[in-house]
């Protein structure tokens, strides 16, 4: 059964405007009370059983929220497996009803307590090319190899999936479906010896929106513990430096100036519903542009676009990289502000403190690498504007604790823009 606490000023629940606007949030996260409906709407007469329901992933986009509930179902042979069911929360039933009626390429049930639509993967409303992506004789064709099953790997709130297509006989390639690819940057990086292992373009659909990419070897290091963090930090700086001194100049140019509007534009989304949240954030949004003012970027350089510790692979000595789908031209403050945020947070999930010393730790790593000197003071205003979007986001994906730990970071009184 789903327990939470009170909810607090940080806390999406606590929003009135919010909730006025989408009463029935809080049963949309407990979990019991979900694979109860769940269970009656879609799998009663068809001899399914929803043991378990894992918890919900949520994201707000005004009017209405798409949540994705991961059910554990057993069939009538005792066998178990997983679903994965689609709901998206509007305003009113009618409004869920036509959202349902219109999902492609079959209509969505309907949850009308809740003012939900329904649909069970791979039917997935902003996606519409999914259902033929999962199918292995088309992806058979596409390839020219045998696929012998197709497992989700992840499937984006906003849109997007990444899909592992398992050969006959062995082997793996993954599908992305909705995403825009930097087909101009895999290439260039598979034509330099990079010491770090990124994905090369397999083949391309346009039909189906769907490219496909080769794998990399490796697991992501575990960031919840010092030593996990301390390898993160290690393959951090060796992948930053290889991107950075890989002389590629792919991609759009993209400046802190930029970052700073996209953190300011995520606030704004949030404002109407989350304004004790925006006032928290704005003191920190304010030093970082006035850092910016203040110091001199650094030459643009191949930056990842996102690079964090969750894109890091590592086999043994050698260090992987993935999802380069937003590579660009950025100073390499770029890449480190936003790595040592992510990692910042995670080591205060961890219960780390202080956590600010990370960023110390990132670049002695990363010129230890080989990587240029760089101004940690735009490092921080990097991580700063990377820490007040993660905090807005967090709130729209109702994870009222990612925003406290988030907003917790940007408040320590060391390490600030």
């Amino acid at each position: 059964m789903s327990v939470r606490t009170a909810p607090d000023a940080l806390d999406p629940l606590a929003s009135r405007t919010l909730v006025r606007r989408l009463p029935h949030l809080a049963v949309a996260l407990d979990r019991e009370a979900m694979r109860t409906r769940l269970q009656r709407l879609l799998l009663d007469g068809d001899g399914l059983v929803a043991e378990a329901c894992a918890r919900p992933r949520a994201e707000l986009h005004g009017d209405h929220c798409g949540f994705q509930y991961p059910l554990r179902v057993r069939t009538p042979r005792g066998e178990r497996r997983e679903l994965l069911v689609i709901g998206d929360m509007h305003r009113t039933p009618g409004a869920a009803a036509s959202a349902a009626a219109a999902t492609a390429p079959r209509p969505a049930r309907v949850l009308e307590e809740l003012c939900m639509a329904v649909t069970t993967f791979p039917v997935v409303a902003a996606l519409p090319t999914l259902v033929e992506a999962t199918d292995p004789g088309r992806i058979s064709a596409v390839l020219g190899s045998a696929v012998a099953g197709v497992d989700l790997v992840s499937l984006r709130r906003s849109g997007g999936a990444v899909l592992r297509y398992r050969l006959q006989g062995g082997g793996e390639v993954f599908g992305k479906v909705g995403y825009t690819l930097a087909e101009d940057v895999l290439a260039a990086l598979g034509a330099r010896t990079l010491g770090v292992a990124v994905p090369r373009l397999v083949a391309r659909c346009t039909e189906l929106d769907l490219v496909l990419i080769s794998p990399v070897p490796g697991t992501r290091p575990d960031v919840r513990d010092p030593a996990g963090r301390d390898a993160a930090i290690r393959a951090g700086a060796i992948a930053a430096v290889a991107l950075h001194r890989s002389g590629v100049g792919a991609g759009a140019a993209h400046h802190l100036e930029d970052e700073l509007a996209r953190a300011e534009r995520a606030l704004e989304v949030i404002d109407g519903d989350a304004a004790e949240l925006v006032r928290r954030l704005v003191p920190a949004q304010e030093r970082a542009r006035d850092t910016a003012g203040r110091t001199r970027a650094q030459p643009a350089v191949l930056a990842h676009g996102d690079l964090t510790p969750s894109q890091l692979l590592v086999d043994g000595p050698q260090v992987g990289l993935v999802d380069l789908d937003g590579a660009r031209q950025a100073e390499p403050a770029f890449d480190l502000g936003r790595f040592v945020a992510y990692l910042r947070v995670a080591a205060a999930k961890a219960g780390a403190a202080p956590t600010a010393e990370l960023g110390a730790h990132l670049l002695e790593a990363y010129h230890t690498a080989g990587g240029p000197p760089v101004d940690e003071r735009r490092v921080e205003a990097w991580a700063t504007a990377a820490l007040v979007q993660m905090a807005a986001h967090s709130w729209r994906e109702l994870k009222a604790g990612r925003v406290r730990l988030a907003c917790a970071v940007l408040e320590e009184p060391s390490g600030r823009a």
